[in-house]
């Protein structure tokens, strides 16, 4: 009898213990799901704020407000978005896509396309690193 009331007591507890930490299961998972949305928001925010600081660099780098940005103001353009916290601009990458020649219109646009779109890394001209921002105290 002794050892019946003994499996029911381990079982009693068993299940306590099942319940208390299969809820905290559920939670962690809740957690980590919601930690995956909060990063994608964070990385959508901040595309949208490179876009915004790359536009106005084009803009600033634009002297002659013409739309086309020839060698001397590609150089400033080049140096401004060096600059901008947030994302490693990749020179090579830029030369290559813009070769010799001014930048129109459209390819400023392309560079546009270029944040937005999923292209391999090695052809992109803007890497995104959320991790500059945090180490050089923009948030706080």
């Amino acid at each position: 009898m002794g050892d019946v009331r003994s499996l029911k007591d381990v079982t009693k507890e068993l299940d306590r213990v099942s319940s208390k930490y299969g809820n905290q299961t559920d939670r962690l998972v809740a957690i980590v799901q919601e930690n995956d949305k909060l990063q994608a928001k964070i990385k959508k925010d901040l595309s949208a704020s490179v876009v915004q600081q790359v536009l106005k660099d084009v803009l600033s780098s634009d002297k002659n407000m013409d739309f086309n940005l020839d060698k001397s103001e590609l150089r400033r353009l080049k140096m401004n978005v060096s600059n901008i916290p947030g994302i490693t601009f990749d020179k090579d990458n830029f030369e290559r896509k813009i070769g010799n020649k001014d930048l129109s219109l459209d390819d400023i646009m392309a560079m546009f396309r270029n944040l937005k779109e999923d292209i391999p890394e090695e052809e992109n001209i803007f890497h995104i690193t959320p991790g500059k921002i945090v180490r050089r105290g923009l948030f706080g």
